[in-house]
């Protein structure tokens, strides 16, 4: 019954390991300087982790992890996403 979002497919886990691992990409990401928020399903393993250390390099990013949700959470948990983007944006009105 549903679909499980909980997974992602093999690759994932790779891309994002090199994705937040490299210290040439991290780096480039405190360059970022306009309001940055990310999101991510707090079960989507691969992502969680890999999601803090790209906002903790983003200087005054946010990081918004969506209960019960894995690696779409807009899917999965719609309100809860939307009210995080929402409250993000209206922040920055």
């Amino acid at each position: 019954e549903g679909t499980d979002f909980t997974t992602s497919f093999a690759g994932d886990p790779a891309c994002s390991l090199m994705l937040t691992t490299e210290p040439a990409r991290l780096e480039r990401l405190r360059a970022v300087a306009v309001p940055t928020m990310g999101i991510v399903g707090a079960l989507d393993g691969p992502f969680v982790d890999d999601s803090r250390r790209m906002a903790d390099a983003i200087a005054g990013a946010e990081l918004a992890t969506i209960v019960d949700a894995g690696h779409s959470p807009q899917w999965e948990q719609p309100d809860a996403w939307f009210a995080a983007l929402s409250g993000f944006l209206q922040r920055l009105a």
